[in-house]
Parts: C-alpha cells; sequence; structure tokens
C-alpha cells in the first residue's frame, strides 16, 4: 500500500507539477488569505498546519511564488519555498487519491485495536471503513497536525513519543502544547533515556 502510493503521488505530480513553501510567523487566517489571493494564478493551498505561526502552502510554482512575496511584505518571520518534487496535501494530489482508493479496494480492513487520530481531520478514527476513506482524504486534504495534538491531549493523552531521526515534532509539540512531555526515540540512547523517563 505505502508502494502504490508513492508511485500515485509521483504520478500525480509528474502531471501537476508544483512545489510547497513554508510560512512562519503569521496567524491561519492571513496565510489563508495570502492563499486566495495567489490562488488567481494557479492552485495555491494551505496544506501542513503544523502549529500556530508554523504552515506550508502547496499548489502551482508560480501562484506559491506570488504567495511567498505577499506573507514577505505582509511581515512573516519566514516565508521560503522547500526543496520537494511536488505540490504534496493540495487538490493537485486528487488524482493519486483516486487510484489509491482503487487500490485500497483490494484489502481487507479490521477496526484497529487503538484509536488513530487521522491527520486530515484531527479526529480519533475506530472505524475500519473510516481509516481506509481516510487514507484517501489524506493524499489531497491538508494535514491538520497542530489539531491532531490538541485533540490527543483533550483526550487525555499525557505523554507524546516521536519514534525517528531528528526532533522536528517534539519541537512542533512545544509550539503547541508546552504542559505535555515529548520525548524523541531515534537510537538506542534516546530510547533509554525515554524508558528512564517513562519509568519515573
Amino acid at each position: 500500500m505505502v508502494k502504490a502510493r508513492g508511485e500515485f503521488i509521483q504520478q500525480a505530480s509528474q502531471e501537476n507539477p508544483g512545489c510547497m513553501a513554508a510560512i512562519l510567523g503569521m496567524e491561519k487566517e492571513a496565510v489563508i488569505n495570502i492563499c486566495k489571493e495567489a490562488s488567481q494564478i494557479g492552485v495555491c493551498e494551505p496544506v501542513n498546519f503544523n502549529s500556530p505561526g508554523q504552515i506550508v502552502i502547496s499548489g502551482v510554482t508560480d501562484s506559491l511564488t506570488k504567495a511567498v512575496e505577499l506573507a514577505q511584505a505582509q511581515g512573516a518571520t519566514k516565508a521560503v519555498m522547500l526543496n520537494v518534487s511536488g505540490p504534496f496535501h493540495s487538490s493537485l494530489m486528487k488524482k493519486a487519491a483516486d487510484m489509491m482508493a482503487q487500490e485500497l479496494e483490494k484489502y481487507t480492513f479490521t477496526n484497529p485495536k487503538y484509536p488513530v487520530i487521522t491527520n486530515c481531520d484531527a479526529e480519533i478514527t475506530k472505524d475500519s471503513s473510516l481509516v481506509k476513506e481516510k487514507l484517501v482524504k489524506q493524499i489531497y486534504n491538508s494535514v491538520q497536525w497542530d489539531s491532531s495534538v490538541t485533540n490527543a491531549a483533550k483526550s487525555g493523552v499525557e505523554l507524546f513519543l516521536e519514534i525517528g531521526p531528528q526532533r522536528v515534532l517534539t519541537g512542533l509539540m512545544r509550539r503547541i502544547d508546552r504542559t505535555k512531555k515529548a520525548l524523541n526515540i531515534e537510537d538506542a540512547a534516546s530510547l533509554e533515556k525515554a524508558i528512564g523517563e517513562i519509568s519515573k
């Protein structure tokens, strides 16, 4: 499934080329309005709501260039194009999502043992049919990361573990909710440290 998803997204990126840009230090509504203005040139959409003051936009390169210029003129702390190979999570990925929907029909899903917060809507999901639906939706819809973390905290989660290299998500956690503990696990040493923290 992961292999197919990657192939479909690559194909969609080749057919609908574009890129992404990061905008820091602006309110969500301001970024949305900038995207609306830049959309007069072509697709330009806010697609990654990472944390308060950190939003990634996606779409056609010319429209994103315009959006970056507008953000800089309106006082963004930082507005830069990202080195990526496509306009991910935007409506330009709809064809990839449609192909993924067909691919997923080959598989039978069972209800997850643990609830999953799906980042396309930041909702707690327990139903297998909804998981399949949201795996498709996630390809061409925005990533609601800040809301996903906030909703996890509201549901009672006190400890967040980031698995993988670097500490990007742990860093975002400090912007979203400083009252919760977040630990990064990327090697044996950080695993031991995390175990020690959890055992306290």
